[in-house]
Formats: C-alpha cells, structure tokens, sequence
C-alpha cells in the first residue's frame, strides 16, 4: 500500500534525530519529490551535496527533481555524475533514458535502450528499469508488459518505486487503475507544479 505521506513524517522524523546523515535526508528528498513538493525536495538534497557534492545517491534523487522541473540538461548531467560514481546503477540508466527521451534526444535515449536490453542477456536488469524506459519512450504496450513480468518475478523495486511522478506517463492508460490495485497501492495526494518552476533549459 502507497503512504508517502506516512513515510515523509516518519523521514523528517528521522533527521530530527540525525540531521547529519546523508542517506536519511536523502530519502526525505526523495519522498518530497514523489509528493510532487520539489522545492522542498531541492532544499533538502542542496544540504546533502553541501556537505558531500559527490554523494551519488542524492546526485540521483536530484536528477528526478530536474526532471519534474524541466530541466532536462540538468537532468542528464546529474544522472550521470551518479553513475560514475556508482549510485543507483539499474534505476539510475532508467532515469538517464528518462532524460534522453523528455529532452528530445530519442535516438539516444533508444540508443541506451538497447544497449541494456544486450545487458539483460548476461546481467539480470530489473524489469522495473525497462517499464520506466519505455513509459517515457511512449511504448505503453511494452511498458505494461514489464509491469506484468515484473509483478510475477515480485521486482521488490516496483511496489516500493512505482508512485514515482516518473511514471505518470502510464496514468491515462486504463490499464494503469488494475497494476495500482494488483500492486496494492493508493494515489497520494500530490502537489501541483509551481507556477514559479524554472524555465526548461537545454530541452
């Protein structure tokens, strides 16, 4: 069951009690993204990268708050700074197709598809990364399909992920209400993009 809500009292929790820790308020940030509260989502991950501007795994989560922002150069620098320095591996080529593919550089990002799919023959490459890969590429049909392989493989990164703004390209599909169901989740409330958002740069 979704409860961003929940988790996001129980993270500001958690960094009351350790306000140093980078992982923690990492995830805050995170979770203030999934809610679509993206300037809190910036205040929050700017602190981590004050103190380790390195730190991959808020490279990462930063990447998805440029995205929702349209940032989209932003985006694929931040994605892949996190790669290089090993955050995030399988979800992190999602989110770099992701990019590719919102800043118009489909080729590219068709490019990077491919090369994971060769990846998945050798590697195991969760089903999880492919449906975020193709949702964003627009193949709906090959997204749901994932979904379904991913729901019999039980993909611990769907459940956990899957309320992410970074899927809602599958929302208007009718096939999206029976995945949140069988995936045993309910919508949280989100906050509407801010009128103040910063202009798309390098889309």
């Amino acid at each position: 069951r979704n409860r961003l809500p929940e988790a996001l009292a129980q993270m500001q929790l958690a960094r009351r009690y350790d306000p140093l820790s980078r992982i923690i308020a990492t995830e805050l940030g995170w979770t203030y993204n999934s809610l679509g509260r993206q300037a809190e989502a910036d205040s929050v991950l700017g602190e981590v990268l004050k103190l380790d501007p390195n730190f991959s795994q808020a490279l990462f989560v930063v990447a998805q708050v440029r995205l929702e922002q349209k940032r989209y150069a932003e985006a694929l620098d931040l994605i892949r700074r996190s790669l290089a320095g090993g955050g995030s591996t399988s979800q992190g080529y999602g989110v770099l197709i992701t990019a590719l593919a919102r800043s118009g550089d489909l080729r590219g990002a068709r490019a990077m598809l491919d090369s994971l799919t060769r990846l998945a023959r050798t590697t195991y490459v969760p089903p999880f990364t492919f449906v975020m890969a193709y949702a964003n590429l627009g193949d709906f049909d090959r997204a749901f399909a994932m979904l379904e392989k991913g729901i019999a493989e039980r993909d611990i990164l769907l459940p956990e992920n899957f309320f992410e703004p970074l899927f809602d390209p599958l929302k208007p599909d009718p096939r999206y209400p029976g995945i949140v169901q069988r995936l045993g989740g309910v919508m949280p409330p989100r906050t509407p993009p801010s009128r103040s958002t910063p202009p798309a740069r390098g889309g």
